[in-house]
């Protein structure tokens, strides 16, 4: 009973979980980002089904991005090398002249307060962004160190599972990833 204890702990620490993000139809994936509350978790994301998942008095932004890249270039159909480019055609005649459009309404004059004071406004979002960027970075070094401390722990559940071995021959015990890089901000 009590190797079956332990081989149990040990699955628990050494096995990992693998969640499917909620991915909408259109490869876009939906989530929302802790806004306000504590500065420590501001910024912090979590994955939704959907925006409307998002919980605004609680100060949730909704955000989404698309999983679904760019396309590639084309290439020939028969799944070799396209061919080179073939040479110019000559130039065509040249076409008639349009009809004139109308003129456009004037549009309203511009001021230098106005502008200053939108580049003021998009200074402030700029500071509220870079603030919330090194939290961000601040977070990433925490979970790395945590991430590490946890490794420390299950080497010591694989020490023990060695000496469990020696007893058991036939046990298979996992192998450990290396150790996180510290997370530096720069």
């Amino acid at each position: 009973m009590t190797i079956f204890a332990v081989l149990a702990l040990a699955a628990c620490f050494c096995a990992s979980s693998v969640a499917a993000a909620p991915v909408a139809s259109g490869g876009v994936i939906h989530a929302c980002m802790l806004v306000k509350g504590k500065k420590a978790r501001r910024g912090f994301l979590r994955v939704v089904p959907s925006a409307k998942s998002c919980k605004k008095r609680k100060g949730e932004k909704p955000i989404e991005w698309s999983v679904v890249g760019p396309a590639g270039q084309a290439g020939s159909q028969g799944g070799g090398d396209a061919g080179p480019q073939g040479p110019a055609g000559p130039a065509g005649p040249a076409g008639a002249d349009g009809p004139r459009g109308e003129a456009g309404a004037q549009g309203p004059t511009g001021s230098v307060a106005a502008l200053e004071a939108e580049i003021a406004e998009l200074t402030g979002e700029l500071a509220a962004l870079k603030a919330t960027v090194g939290e961000t970075c601040t977070g990433l070094e925490e979970v790395t160190g945590q991430t590490n401390a946890l490794r420390t722990t299950l080497v010591g559940v694989n020490t023990a599972l060695g000496l469990v071995k020696a007893l058991i021959p036939a046990l298979a015990i996992p192998s450990l990833p290396a150790a996180l890089e510290p997370f530096e901000c720069k």
